[in-house]
C-alpha cells in the first residue's frame, strides 16, 4: 500500500492480483477513511510470465533447480520489484513522489526488499516505532482487523524473506531503540545488532570498486 504526493493530493496504490491483493478491502477502507484516491494495479500476470520465462531461461543454461525456500524467496522479491516498478510508472505518468510505509521497525530488522518495498522517494513513518504507528491507525479508526494484525505481529516480529527474528518481540527492539543496549538483555541487544548491521548494508547504496 503506497501513497504518492501530487500537489495537495495523496493517491494510493495496492496490487490488484495476487498475494499482494489480499488486503484490497481494508486498502479500499483505509483510502476511503484518509480521502485519497486508490489505484489498484494488475502485476500479477506480469510477475508468472517474467518468473516463468527466467525460471526456463536458467533451466535452460544449466543452473541447477532451486530449493522451495529460495524460489518462495526471489519470488516474493520479484513480486515486490515488479509492484515498485508499476507503482513508479504511475508516479512518473502524475509527475507525483513515492512514499514508502517502512516504519522504524522495518528499517532496523531489515524488514523490506531491496529495490522492492524500500524503493521510495520519501518514508514518512521512517523515524517512527511501530507502536507509534499503531496509535495513529487507532486514532484515525482504520479498519479494526488491520490494526489487530498488526498489534498480533507486534507481540512477536514475523519472519521474512529476508529476516529471521523467530523469538524477538517488538517491545525488545522498542526498549532497545529508546534506551540502548541497556534497556535489553545481552543476548537480545546481539541479536537486534545482527540485523541492524544486516539492514543498513541491505539498504546502503551499491559499493564502488577501486581499481588501481
Amino acid at each position: 500500500f503506497y501513497k504518492m504526493a501530487l500537489k495537495e493530493e495523496a493517491v494510493a496504490v495496492q496490487a490488484a492480483d495476487g498475494p499482494l491483493a489480499a488486503a484490497a478491502q481494508e486498502a479500499q477502507a483505509v483510502a476511503e477513511i484518509l480521502q485519497m484516491r486508490l489505484l489498484q494495479l494488475p502485476t500479477e500476470l506480469a510477475c508468472s510470465r517474467l518468473a516463468a520465462a527466467l525460471g526456463g531461461t536458467m533451466t535452460g543454461s544449466g543452473v541447477p533447480p532451486v530449493t522451495a525456500d529460495l524460489e518462495w524467496t526471489r519470488g516474493a522479491g520479484l513480486r515486490q520489484r515488479i509492484l515498485m516498478a508499476a507503482v513508479y510508472f504511475v508516479a512518473d505518468s502524475l509527475n507525483a513522489l513515492v512514499a514508502g510505509s517502512l516504519d522504524r521497525t522495518d528499517l532496523t530488522i531489515g524488514a523490506f526488499t531491496r529495490h522492492g518495498d524500500a524503493a521510495a522517494d520519501v518514508l514518512p513513518l521512517g523515524h517512527i516505532l511501530k507502536s507509534d504507528v499503531i496509535a495513529m491507525a487507532n486514532e484515525l479508526q482504520l479498519p479494526r482487523p488491520m490494526i489487530e494484525r498488526a498489534q498480533a505481529e507486534a507481540l512477536s516480529i514475523p519472519d521474512t524473506s529476508t529476516t529471521n527474528v523467530s523469538g524477538l518481540t517488538n517491545a525488545d527492539l522498542e526498549r532497545y531503540l529508546s534506551s540502548g543496549p541497556d534497556g535489553v538483555a545481552p543476548a537480545v541487544a546481539l541479536r537486534i545488532e545482527r540485523l541492524m548491521r544486516a539492514s543498513e548494508r541491505r539498504g546502503a547504496a551499491p559499493q564502488m570498486m577501486v581499481i588501481e
